[in-house]
C-alpha cells in the first residue's frame, strides 16, 4: 500500500487539504451569488466542480483503492488535517454520523455528502464554517 505522500506525488499536484478549500472557496462563492440571485446553470456548476473536488480527494484517500475509505484511512486523514487536535473519540464520532449504510467505511456518496453538508453548512445562504484550521 502507498503512502499518502506518494499517492498525492502520482495522483495529483494538490494536496486533499487544498481540494477542500478550493471547494469551500466555491460555496463561498455560491453563497454571494445565490444573494444576487444567480441562475439555476451557475448554482449546478458550482454543485458539480465541488462534488469533483470531493471526489479527488476520496480517491487520493482510498489507499488500497476499494471503494471504501475505512476507518484506518479517514484516521490517516483526520490526522492530516486537524494535526494533535484530532482524536480517536473524534474518529468514531465521525464514523458514526458518516458511516450512514452501516458498512463500517464510507462509500462516495458518504464522503461527498459528508463535506456538502460540513462545507455548506447552511445551503440557503448562511456562512460556511472556517476552514483556516485546515494545515
Amino acid at each position: 500500500a502507498r503512502s499518502m505522500s506518494s499517492k498525492l506525488s502520482t495522483t495529483s499536484k494538490r494536496a486533499p487539504s487544498d481540494l477542500l478549500k478550493d471547494a469551500s472557496a466555491l460555496s463561498n462563492r455560491r453563497v454571494e451569488t445565490c444573494a444576487e440571485t444567480s441562475s439555476t446553470e451557475e448554482k449546478k456548476f458550482d454543485y458539480r466542480v465541488r462534488l469533483q473536488a470531493y471526489r479527488e480527494v476520496f480517491y487520493i484517500l482510498d489507499e488500497d483503492f476499494s471503494g471504501l475509505l475505512e476507518k484506518t484511512e479517514v484516521n490517516t486523514f483526520g490526522y492530516f488535517m486537524m494535526g494533535d487536535d484530532w482524536s480517536e473519540d473524534l474518529l468514531d464520532s465521525f464514523m458514526e454520523s458518516a458511516d450512514l449504510d452501516g458498512s463500517g467505511g464510507l462509500n462516495l456518496q458518504e464522503f461527498c455528502d459528508f463535506c456538502e453538508d460540513a462545507i455548506c453548512e447552511n445551503h440557503e445562504g448562511g456562512p460556511t464554517p472556517d476552514l483556516t484550521y485546515i494545515k
